[in-house]
């Protein structure tokens, strides 16, 4: 209350007094004039005349008026000093993700990172690709303090906040046997007796229940090497429908039976909960969900 009606004398001193303070105020001369009298209450003595006269201040109204320059000159300072806690860290960052995120057309990740560079020209950023346990185990051992990656564990101990949903197909290239059949041309006889590739960590529900229908599996770590294998022409496998685009758009590839076989995953931002977050990291994860959420 003290700093709004130092504010409010400022105002009238600075416009030469209450007529010409209206408008830059907002409000009317008679709330004015209340508010310099509640202020002359709390300090005690007259700051200034206003009335038929015209408006002057006090010789304590011109030391009171000085002050209140000095006081406000300081508040923006302060608030000057909040801006660049917010905006100008310093110090290492270390950032975990998983594969094949550049590739998903609602994840515009370069953006993001664009966005967000020139907040981070002091900091010492670090990035890792990782798998999606590797990722989680990372931040859980506090050798990343932030990951980008679709959660494969119901850790408590993790804070996450939803940034997209991928969807996975599973696919065969031209070379396949499958290639040139119609979807109800190809059995369930069929397909368990072909060579599937399989990504290790993921836990969709339609991943675990075709994973268990293939009797002829190859396990890979990332996307890359389950679309060579599949590029092969002697596999099947799942891959995020837009990184498959890259050669169903060419004739290279195409999905196999989509209305049955799609799997959802939901990437995450991910933190530790049980280890306070540095200005560095709360910045980066606050512009990356904003900008998320902004797309």
């Amino acid at each position: 209350m003290d700093i709004r009606l130092l504010r409010v004398f400022q105002t009238v001193v600075e416009s030469g007094g209450l007529s010409a303070a209206e408008m830059t105020l907002g409000i009317g001369r008679s709330t004015i004039s209340t508010y310099l009298s509640d202020l002359e209450t709390r300090l005690g003595f007259r700051l200034c005349s206003r009335g038929r006269g015209g408006f002057s201040l006090t010789d304590r109204g011109r030391s009171v008026y000085q002050s209140t320059q000095t006081l406000m000159a300081s508040i923006v300072s302060f608030q000057s000093d909040l801006s660049h806690l917010h905006t100008d860290v310093r110090g290492p960052l270390s950032v975990a993700m998983v594969d094949n995120l550049i590739w998903d057309q609602n994840f515009r990740i370069v953006n993001i990172f664009r966005s967000i560079a020139p907040l981070l020209k002091d900091v010492d950023l670090q990035l890792h690709v990782l798998s999606p346990q590797d990722v989680e185990r990372a931040v859980m051992d506090g050798t990343a303090e932030v990951g980008i990656t679709p959660s494969v564990s119901e850790s408590r101990n993790l804070n996450r906040k939803k940034i997209f949903t991928e969807d996975s197909l599973l696919y065969c290239s031209e070379d396949h046997t499958f290639f040139p059949m119609k979807d109800s041309e190809i059995t369930a006889a069929m397909l368990k007796s072909c060579r599937y590739v399989r990504k290790i960590h993921m836990t969709d529900k339609m991943f675990n229940e075709t994973n268990s229908a293939f009797s002829q599996q190859v396990v890979s770590e990332n996307v890359e090497s389950i679309a060579i294998m599949i590029l092969t022409g002697q596999y099947i496998g799942f891959l995020p429908e837009d990184y498959a685009s890259l050669w169903t758009k060419t004739g290279k590839m195409r999905a196999i039976l989509p209305s049955k076989f799609r799997a959802h995953f939901d990437f995450c931002v991910i933190t530790n909960k049980t280890r306070p977050a540095s200005s560095v990291q709360q910045l980066f994860v606050d512009h990356f969900v904003r900008e998320i959420n902004d797309e």
